[in-house]
């Protein structure tokens, strides 16, 4: 038993940054709670390292879906981060803010200070750009943000080119404020290694005195005393271990642990609690509802010019690269796949350009990550903001039993409607001068597939999640829809908040990470406020 004035639970995305805004001042005795270990590994400072991790359950949850009625009852894979750094760990590495409007919706929908002017200058606090100075970009945050236009393979270029063929823009900046643009994706690294958030913000801070970072700790409940959350349990070495807060629990397990860890403490809707046997504490019903996610999906293009599978894609290609990337930190191992990029509003979506590909292996499952043998790329696209809702709940009252995810991808129709006008988009592209000067064919899905109908059957039988759940414990003013309000603070509840990706009010128009870490700056400074004595 230990008495911190702050308990963090989680240390992913959000959890990191807490624990070095929260600890920064020496002021206060912070506990950093999280069920992973070390991500002090090779293949997790490795960029591409996300190939291995992707399928490895020492640093990764490996969750599986429900069977999804919208995607043929596949049963899709969902990787989430179990390790210092949670999912920024494990990810694609794209730095994505999403649209201003993203955010002006935030704050239309009762949330007051989440505006674009009042988030972007927590974005910038968080960061620091290595591209062109703008007023908009931070320089002297601890997350760096890599310019990776000079090191993008060739094919961005016709890439590039194909897109102003269609009459879209171009831009050196794909987190300036401009809309339907495309791009080369800014990338969390440097100097050839990965920058998670653990890297980034909890490295700086680990060696404080007042900071305890309690690793391979599986959190069990929250305890209470009258309105006040006072305790978190912990299974750590095969002992039941507690932390006691003297201010604040701040739950930042994600988008999927988190609302278990309140549903089993007793939050949340009081029929699903009876029926798992566990005690109502505080009937919330939105605990765990409202999930949000980017589904997505990829064309495949046999390339007349080299790929990066040509260098990766045989045993002796990965030998090469890796000697280089041990040598220099330089080469396919050092960058991120999701290379040429943006962001559509007719459709709605977001577009990618990946110079490697995968179809070798098997699709949406814990081993897809296999480079072809062959000449390919990949225009993958997926929707921004889906129409659809989900939920994460419980299987059980056991703390180690697995989560129930129900996507339910495509239960609005339109979401499928907006995919199958991205899969029109994706061929138009492909169609360009530019592009079809380099493609030798579509591989997948080929040209069989041409109807609306066809489009929409391909769609549900190789869509899956581009790995961004977001809204399970949505924030928001009705206590009955909405789980906690504008300062992250859990609805009736004193001392306890949520903070992570999980309390979006919508999905946003990008990867969630970049916007995850801006959500626990602007959070932490809430803290720090209504603790000041």
């Amino acid at each position: 038993m230990a008495n911190y004035d702050f308990v963090i639970i989680g240390a992913g995305s959000a959890g990191c940054v807490l624990a070095d805004r929260l600890s920064a001042s020496g002021k206060h005795k912070v506990a950093l709670v999280e069920a992973g270990g070390s991500d002090r590994k090779f293949w997790l400072k490795t960029p591409l390292g996300y190939a291995r991790s992707f399928s490895d359950p020492a640093v990764n949850w490996m969750y599986t879906a429900q069977p999804d009625p919208g995607l043929n009852h596949r049963e899709i894979y969902w990787p989430r981060g179990k390790v210092l750094g949670g999912s920024s760990s494990i990810n694609g590495l794209v730095f994505a803010r999403g649209a201003r409007s993203d955010f002006d919706e935030w704050e239309s929908l009762g949330n007051k200070g989440w505006g674009w002017a009042d988030v972007l200058p927590d974005y910038k606090r968080i960061e620091t750009f290595d591209g062109d100075p703008d007023e908009n970009r931070g320089n002297n945050g601890p997350l760096h943000v890599k310019d990776a236009r000079h090191e993008a393979h060739p094919l961005i270029d016709n890439f590039l080119e194909g897109a102003r063929e269609l009459g879209l823009d171009t831009t050196t900046d794909l987190n300036s404020e401009q809309r339907d643009t495309v791009g080369v994706y800014q990338t969390t690294v440097k100097d050839g290694k990965r920058v998670s958030a653990s890297t980034a913000f909890l490295d700086r801070a680990i060696n404080r005195s007042n900071l305890h970072v309690i690793d391979e700790a599986h959190v069990t409940k929250i305890e209470f005393i009258g309105r006040r959350a006072i305790c978190v349990n912990f299974m750590r070495g095969g002992r039941m271990r507690s932390a006691f807060a003297n201010l604040e629990i701040i739950v930042a397990a994600g988008s999927v642990g988190s609302p278990l860890i309140l549903q089993r403490s007793g939050i949340g809707d009081e029929a699903r609690l009876k029926s798992h046997g566990i005690e109502l504490y505080e009937h919330l019903p939105a605990v765990g509802d409202n999930l949000q996610d980017h589904l997505g999906f990829e064309y495949v293009y046999r390339s007349k010019v080299p790929t990066l599978n040509e260098k990766l894609g045989s045993t002796s290609g990965r030998l090469k690269a890796g000697l280089e990337y041990l040598r220099k930190k330089t080469g396919p191992l050092s960058i991120s796949i999701n290379q040429g990029g943006g962001f559509l509003s007719d459709p709605e979506m977001q577009i990618y350009l990946r110079p490697l590909t995968c179809t070798q292996g098997e699709a949406n499952t814990r081993n897809f990550l296999k480079p072809d043998d062959f000449q390919a790329f990949g225009l993958g696209a997926s929707q921004t903001r889906p129409r659809s809702r989900g939920r994460v709940d419980i299987s059980s009252p056991h703390p180690f039993a697995a989560p129930l995810i129900v996507p339910n991808s495509f239960g609005v129709s339109e979401d499928l409607e907006e995919l199958v006008k991205a899969a029109r988009f994706l061929r138009r592209l492909a169609g360009t001068t530019a592009m079809a000067s380099v493609i030798a064919d579509e591989y997948i899905p080929g040209p069989d597939v041409q109807t609306d109908d066809e489009i929409r059957q391909d769609l549900r039988a190789r869509c899956s999640t581009m790995f961004h759940p977001v809204s399970t414990c949505i924030m928001g003013t009705d206590r009955e829809a909405t789980v906690v309000n504008e300062r992250c603070e859990v609805h009736n509840i004193f001392s306890l908040r949520v903070v992570d990706a999980s309390i979006f009010p919508t999905q946003i128009s990008g990867n969630i990470n970049a916007t995850t870490m801006m959500v626990a700056e602007k959070a932490s400074r809430m803290i720090l406020e209504d603790n000041e004595f």
